[in-house]
Formats: C-alpha cells, sequence, structure tokens
C-alpha cells in the first residue's frame, strides 16, 4: 500500500507481496493470482509465483472459462462465490477434488487455500495460497491471509484499471494516440502537425455485399480483412488512425525525420497486407466463398495529428489536405484495377525503383491533375472493374 508502490506492475506487486509474506514467517511455497481483464483479446491475467523462479505473468485468452480445465478447476468455484476453497493435501492417500491441486500435491504441497479478490464492482478475481511445510497452514495463517485480501483487492483494483485504460486507448485509439491521450493531451484541438507517409485502404464492393449478406456474415469478412490490412500495417511500424466503414486510415510517422524510410515501411506494408489478402481468398474459395479485393493509396504530406470534435465527444485522429488527397486517390484503385496507388509526392519522397508512372488522373476535389504510380509487380495484373468501390 506504500507509495513507492505504486508504478509496479501486478506481477512486481505480487512478487513483492509473496516475498513479504515469507519473510513474515508465512511458509508460502507457491501462489496463483487471477485478474480478470477487460481486454478484446484477453479473459484474465494470471500471476505465477514460487520461492525457487520468483513471478511469471501467464495470459489466459477468452473461451478458457468454457474449458473443462477451468470448469473442473478451485478457480472457478471463486468466481462463483464461494468464500474460500481449502484442500489439506499431508497425510491422506485421497484424490483432491481438483486436478489443479492434484498436480501440486504431486510436488510436494501439503496445503492450498484459494481466496476471493473482489473489486469494488463486484468483480470476483482470487489469489491461491500453497505450502510445502509439514501440517500446511495454520488456522492463524489462514486468518491473516484472510485480513490480507481486502487490502491486497484496493492495490490490484488500482492496477488493473490502469491497465484497461492504457489497453482500450491503445485498442480504440492506437497505440501512439492513446499513449499521448494518457499523457494529457485531452482538449479539444490539442495535438502538432507532423509529417508522415499516409495509407488510405478500402474493400471493393463491400456496399453490395453488406446489402446481400446476413449482418454476423459481413462482420465476420470485415474482421478477416482487417485482419490482412491492420497487421500488415502494424508489422511495419505504421499506426491506424480510424475504420471509416470499411474503410482503414493508418499513418507511418517520421522516425528521426527519415521520410524515405517511413514510404518505404508503407509500400512494405502494402505489398505485405496484399500478400495476407492473397492468402485470405486462396482459403475463401476453397470454402466456396467470394474473393476480396482491397485498394491501397498512399501518399506523403503534412496531417494534423490531435483532438477533433466537440466538447463532449473528440476523436484522436489526423486531418488535413494530404489525408484528403490519399482518400481521393484510393477510389481510383478500383476504377483503374490496380490494387495499390501512390501519389507523385510519395514516388519522390520514397525513392521506390518499383514505382511506375500511369499518367495523370483528375481527383474529386482537386483542381489540379495528378500524377499517380503503381507496383510494377501489380501493373500486370490490373483489372478495372465496372462499378468498382463502395
Amino acid at each position: 500500500m506504500r507509495s513507492a508502490s505504486q508504478r509496479l506492475t501486478a506481477a512486481k506487486i505480487f512478487d513483492r507481496l509473496c516475498r513479504l509474506l515469507v519473510e513474515d514467517g508465512l511458509p508460502l511455497h507457491h501462489a496463483s493470482c487471477g485478474l480478470i481483464a477487460t481486454h478484446p483479446q484477453l479473459f484474465a491475467r494470471n500471476l505465477q509465483w514460487s520461492t525457487e523462479e520468483g513471478v511469471r505473468e501467464v495470459v489466459r485468452p477468452h473461451g478458457i472459462e468454457e474449458s473443462s480445465a477451468y470448469l473442473s478447476s478451485p478457480v472457478a468455484k471463486i468466481h462463483k462465490g464461494v468464500p474460500m476453497v481449502r484442500c489439506r493435501l499431508e497425510g491422506t492417500a485421497e484424490t483432491p477434488p481438483y486436478p489443479v491441486v492434484q498436480e501440486l500435491k504431486e510436488r510436494g504441497a501439503t496445503d492450498y487455500v484459494a481466496l476471493p479478490l473482489q473489486f469494488s464492482n463486484d468483480r470476483i478475481n482470487y489469489i491461491s495460497w500453497t505450502t510445502h511445510a509439514a501440517g500446511g497452514f495454520s488456522d492463524d495463517h489462514v486468518t491473516c491471509l484472510k485480513e490480507l485480501m481486502p487490502l491486497a483487492a484496493m492495490r490490484f483494483e488500482l492496477e488493473s484499471s490502469y491497465f484497461t485504460l492504457q489497453t482500450l486507448l491503445q485498442v480504440y485509439l492506437g497505440q501512439g494516440a492513446g499513449e499521448r491521450v494518457l499523457a494529457g493531451t485531452v482538449k479539444r484541438a490539442q495535438g502538432e502537425t507532423i509529417r508522415a507517409a499516409i495509407w488510405y485502404s478500402d474493400l471493393r464492393g463491400f456496399t453490395a455485399m453488406a446489402d446481400t449478406h446476413p449482418p454476423e456474415t459481413v462482420i465476420a469478412t470485415l474482421d478477416d480483412y482487417f485482419d490482412c490490412m491492420v497487421n500488415a500495417v502494424h508489422r511495419h511500424g505504421g499506426e491506424v488512425l480510424k475504420f471509416i466503414g470499411d474503410g482503414v486510415l493508418a499513418i507511418f510517422p517520421l522516425d528521426g525525420g527519415d521520410l524515405q524510410g517511413a514510404c518505404h515501411c508503407a509500400m512494405c506494408a502494402a505489398v505485405d497486407a496484399l500478400g495476407s489478402l492473397d492468402s485470405l481468398n486462396e482459403a475463401r474459395q476453397k470454402d466456396g466463398k467470394s474473393r476480396l479485393d482491397a485498394g491501397i493509396a498512399l501518399h506523403t504530406g503534412e496531417v494534423i495529428y490531435g483532438n477533433i470534435g466537440t466538447q463532449d465527444r473528440l476523436d484522436f485522429t489526423a486531418i488535413g489536405p494530404a489525408v484528403n488527397l490519399v482518400s481521393r486517390i484510393e477510389p481510383l484503385c478500383g476504377e483503374l484495377g490496380h490494387p495499390v496507388l501512390a501519389s507523385s509526392e510519395f514516388k519522390r519522397c520514397s525513392c521506390a525503383g518499383d514505382l511506375i508512372s500511369i499518367g495523370s488522373r483528375d481527383l474529386r476535389g482537386v483542381k489540379e491533375p495528378q500524377e499517380l504510380f503503381t507496383l510494377a509487380s501489380y501493373a500486370q495484373r490490373a483489372e478495372p472493374e465496372e462499378g468498382a468501390g463502395s
């Protein structure tokens, strides 16, 4: 509870707690703490401690709460509201009612105690304690652990709240934007002008698909498509700022002022994304599903990166003429049949020899025709589609 622990991770807090208990005379050999997570991928974070190895963190994905291992565990009992699960393991040939406790017994455990770690929002987490000492835990030991739980709950709830806030900001805003918001960039019109390589991608024919397929099919298809696009952006150092229907707006910020490097990353991400989409289409073809095609537009320029919106509803995003231009280029991917189109500014800054000109084109809302470039390796596969785009 000391202020010195306020910046510690859950793992370090648990490690300190267990070591302090040992120093104070508790015959503790193993301990486990489960913190249910508000996270799109994780059901819980599990902290495992032992006197030999210290602490390690194991993440538990969604779905584990339906597994036989979880349902047959003392943790499931605690989550259902049981005030304590205790298994005395010394001097009995009986098999414990929980497989995980039997494993502990085989490793020399003599006593096991699991207690609820209840947060103020009524979410029930747990801590379990195991000893190898002869005679197990004394009644005083168990009383001590019970009295400790409300204090431990306060400390772990504070850490879990920060973990949730940080996670959800990164999931919904992106890592860079989330970090800026956490650092205090929260006022309307607060932000900065940055130079970046800009990506805008779109799924062709999405409107028709949405009109002719059940919602659950549309959502599943979009998720698969976004995996191809977004994972490629992240693998190459980009940051997704916004989903606009089936569109993706992303930026590749300059690393030390290296615009050429940012453009190279954006180009590599585009090739990576299209390769992932090809693999997805192979799987879809085997399942008798229609092909998915995407268009990716690339540009460079200055963007205003910050908070935009009303007093009580803000969006952390990028705006500016450069964003408008890249969003005007992307629809031509479908019209011209090129999966990747780049602006002349992107070509000039990227020095990518694989980019070849396809001539100048008029863009909606842009006064002067713009020379566009595509990847030579994809130019041969160009197939203009009638009515392409969303």
